[in-house]
């Protein structure tokens, strides 16, 4: 059975600089992008006409318009089997708290070394290959 030959993976960010750099290092350990937004609006809206969904996503915190927070609520209602990645540059306690309850997977502070990025998104995916949920495939 192949199911995990693609990884799919979505990037929410505001910044041009980032999505650049997150969609250059992951493209070269072998991910395929397959949404790039910088709002939580479009990306939403993105999302529900892409096949096969990306099993991860990383989200920027502070956007404009709807913030990560809500996009992470959202994404996860919606699609809860997608692991999601909170990336944000600056972390206060609630940044963590509101992050993990909005139902993010983890939080990354941007700016660290880039092979904790590919290693935590391989973590994510390693969970998920052994969880018991299938949802993602219907």
């Amino acid at each position: 059975m192949v199911l995990y030959d693609r990884i799919d993976i979505a990037i929410l960010d505001d910044d041009p600089l980032h999505r650049k750099l997150l969609r250059a290092l992951l493209e070269a350990d072998g991910y395929a992008i397959s949404i790039e937004e910088k709002t939580g609006e479009d990306f939403l809206e993105r999302i529900k006409s892409i096949t096969p969904l990306p099993r991860v996503c990383i989200v920027d915190i502070f956007l404009p318009g709807m913030n990560g927070f809500e996009t992470i609520k959202l994404l996860k209602d919606s699609w809860p089997a997608i692991k999601v990645i909170a990336y944000t540059g600056a972390v206060e306690t609630s940044t963590f708290e509101n992050a993990i309850n909005a139902g993010a997977d983890l939080l990354m502070l941007k700016g660290e070394h880039p092979k904790k990025m590919i290693r935590t998104i391989e973590g994510l995916i390693e969970d998920w290959k052994e969880s018991d949920d299938t949802s993602y495939f219907l």
